[in-house]
């Protein structure tokens, strides 16, 4: 076959294809312009780059054949195959790809993410069963040392005023004899001193059921806080609450588990008296005097002037499903830790229980509170 101009090609098709040599045809892969060596081997040549007579540039496929005549005169058969919408439709296919395995990816990331937060829920959810576990014991170790304390002070008297009328009755007898009073007497003194040696084994329980110094430590008061309204968060539905803190809060001595009960106490009567739709602000501050208060207050109907003294007394209570034995645990174990209680009117129009805690440490004064709301 006779060598075919490249100028003869390019008089044919009317354009000029040097100049198309290395161009980009807008995406990934490099067009290529037509050579002398392509128009003399036969065979199919992809990615050339040829111009529409429009001036717009096409990248086609094109196919190489030889033809030759009679007279035999060589000749060269050039089809042209358009593959644009071919490779656009590759182009998309690939990043519709990318897409999937970038969003299987995110997906996968994702799934780590909800088993992590899954195993941290768990853990979360142990953790406040333990501590619910520990506030019923508690409660149920308070409940049983107020109504030791109030048999105690309650059997105490009465077995005196007994045992000064058994002393009376034997000088009595030592004058005046009585036959067969003698052994009566003596069964009557004995269980004297058996109801004697109880209630002080009784007392004894009680002095051994406070806590020592040793036990008090310094604590920080918001997290105990945020642990009790936590082992509430069922409670809390349609409430609203306010927990404004002071944004550095000097450390307080006591029992943080004690505490946290109390909490957890006070927190309980203020939603039974603000009803499922009412308020809750719990707010700390520094007092006059140095010490920390903690404000529990709600907008309940508050508590009645003349009840204010009546209400941490064992077995007093206006609920009729209480026991009347959470303020008198509350007031308990706040002189255990050298802490003390007073109740007030509310800003909220309900009633404010007002603790005032021990500092542990010297306070820093530092501008701004935290205020969160929870709905």
């Amino acid at each position: 076959m006779e060598h075919i101009l490249l100028e003869q090609f390019e008089k044919a098709v009317g354009c000029d294809l040097r100049k198309f040599t290395g161009q980009q045809n807008g995406s990934d892969r490099e067009a290529r312009s037509i050579d002398d060596s392509m128009l003399q081997r036969p065979g199919r040549y992809e990615d050339v780059l040829v111009l529409r007579p429009d001036g717009s540039e096409l990248v086609v496929d094109m196919h190489v054949a030889p033809l030759q005549d009679a007279k035999g005169d060589a000749a060269c058969v050039c089809l042209f195959t358009d593959r644009t919408e071919q490779r656009r439709l590759g182009a998309e296919l690939i990043a519709k790809h990318q897409q999937l395995r970038k969003a299987f990816g995110e997906l996968e990331q994702r799934q780590q993410e909800l088993e992590s937060a899954q195993a941290t829920l768990e853990k979360s959810n142990r953790e406040l069963a333990r501590m619910s576990n520990e506030l019923s014991r508690a409660s149920a170790l308070a409940a049983i040392g107020e109504i030791t304390a109030e048999l105690t002070h309650q059997l105490n008297n009465p077995l005196a005023a007994a045992v000064g009328a058994a002393r009376r009755l034997d000088r009595l007898l030592m004058r005046c004899p009585v036959e067969g009073s003698g052994p009566m007497m003596e069964l009557l003194h004995a269980s004297h001193e058996r109801l004697k040696s109880t209630i002080s084994e009784l007392r004894r329980v009680y002095r051994d059921s406070r806590p020592s110094d040793s036990e008090q430590q310094p604590f920080e008061l918001e997290p105990q806080v945020r642990s009790a309204l936590t082992l509430l968060q069922d409670r809390l539905i349609g409430i609203h609450i306010d927990v404004v803190f002071p944004r550095q809060l000097p450390q307080v001595v006591g029992r943080p588990s004690n505490i946290q009960h109390v909490i957890v106490n006070l927190i309980d009567n203020a939603l039974h008296a603000a009803g499922k739709e009412g308020s809750l602000l719990i707010c700390a501050s520094l007092d006059h005097k140095g010490g920390v208060l903690l404000g529990i207050n709600d907008s309940g109907p508050g508590v009645p002037p003349h009840l204010v003294d009546k209400i941490f007394e064992p077995f007093f209570t206006q609920r009729p499903d209480g026991s009347g034995l959470g303020l008198s645990f509350v007031r308990r174990h706040l002189d255990m830790d050298g802490a003390a209680i007073r109740v007030a009117r509310s800003e909220l129009g309900g009633a404010l229980f007002e603790i005032t805690l021990r500092v542990a440490t010297l306070p820093v004064m530092v501008k701004g509170d935290t205020h969160d709301q929870l709905p």
